[in-house]
């Protein structure tokens, strides 16, 4: 009998699951939806969601053009440097549908809006600190972008300000109001950004115009004043001494972004001592995507490069090897090191683009 009892639980059960399981399968599963933009730029690059550079090798560093086109968002900051979020894409669901009451200035007042006068910018300009009240940081970059030259005043004073948060975070958003003087103070932060704190360790700025993922895409502000020192010659001129000189540090983060950044500018005087630390990062080494990034810069400086290519012949790895006759098969295919080596070939070496001389020089084939 008791037999008979257990066998019937397990037949009832066995029962349920199956009828759960059927009633799932005809369930219409409700997925989140991604904004239009966001949908667009993972239908144009499928790597995009993992952020794997030279996925997109052949427009990496066309970002100048598409700096000022992209719309400011600031997510909560994390730690003490802040991240920045840009273009539509980056709003997720949760950030869009919150009500503005919760992002308040401190203190109670009213939530942040674009200023109208001079007081109120430099009132939205407090929210700028690193004060935590969650959120707030990002809505008074959004609104002080928004009022455009009013908070142009206050956002240059800012940028004497003992907070970090809020200097930053106040270059920021000079760099991308348009008309804003491009003063030496806002030059100096946006390199300042730049500079890691002892101990800290860098990436190499990333090559994409924008980084999407399924959800929040999120870069830090190191890619912002990247970003407004590579595409504005004002800024740049500000700063270049001190672009150089990094040009022989020991970091070889900032070496190599100087270097991008000094080759940005056709008439930067420092522009051979640029060419020659990009040769030195066609080396196998630590960094990421940092050859790949130099093989387009190089040959995109065409002929000018060769002065820098040829004494580097015959490389001082194999990779190194490899990619500088690669290069020479465009630069100068009489040269007896030149060979073309396929995509194929160089997709196994982790260039994922595969020819990324031919895709910088024609464009995708």
């Amino acid at each position: 009998m008791i037999g008979r009892i257990v066998l019937g639980g397990i037949a009832l059960c066995a029962a349920g699951g199956a009828y759960l399981g059927w009633r799932l399968a005809r369930a219409d599963v409700e997925l989140p939806k991604l904004p239009a933009r966001a949908l667009a730029v993972l239908a144009a690059e499928p790597d995009a969601a993992a952020a794997d550079a030279d996925s997109a090798a052949w427009r990496a560093e066309e970002s100048s053009s598409t700096f000022a086109a992209l719309e400011p968002e600031l997510a909560p900051a994390n730690g003490r440097r802040a991240r920045v979020a840009l273009g539509s894409a980056s709003r997720g669901a949760s950030d869009a549908e919150a009500p503005e009451a919760e992002h308040a200035l401190p203190g109670g007042r009213a939530p942040l809006a674009a200023p109208t006068t001079h007081a109120e910018a430099v009132a939205v300009v407090d929210a700028l600190c690193d004060d935590g009240v969650r959120g707030n940081a990002m809505r008074a970059v959004r609104a002080l972008t928004e009022a455009g030259p009013i908070a142009v005043p206050a956002l240059a004073r800012a940028l004497d300000s003992r907070d970090e948060q809020q200097r930053a975070l106040a270059a920021c958003t000079l760099a991308w109001i348009e008309g804003s003087p491009r003063s030496p103070a806002l030059a100096r932060e946006l390199l300042a950004i730049l500079t890691p704190e002892p101990g800290q360790r860098f990436h190499a700025v990333s090559a994409r115009p924008w980084h999407a993922s399924v959800g929040r895409a999120n870069v830090d502000e190191r890619w912002v004043a990247f970003r407004a020192l590579e595409a504005d010659a004002e800024l740049f001129a500000h700063v270049e001494r001190a672009l150089e000189a990094r040009l022989d540090g020991a970091d070889p983060v900032q070496r190599f972004d100087a270097a991008r950044l000094v080759l940005a500018h056709p008439n930067a005087r420092s522009r051979r001592a640029a060419l020659d630390v990009l040769v030195r990062h066609l080396e196998d080494n630590a960094l990421s995507d940092d050859a790949a990034i130099a093989m387009r810069l190089l040959a995109r400086a065409g002929a000018e490069a060769l002065p820098s290519v040829l004494p580097a012949v015959p490389g001082r790895d194999e990779q190194s090897a490899t990619l500088l006759a690669h290069l020479l098969s465009y630069l100068d295919p009489s040269h007896p090191a030149a060979r073309r080596v396929a995509p194929k070939a160089l997709a196994r070496m982790g260039f994922r683009a595969g020819d990324m001389v031919a895709m910088e020089l024609t464009g995708p084939r």
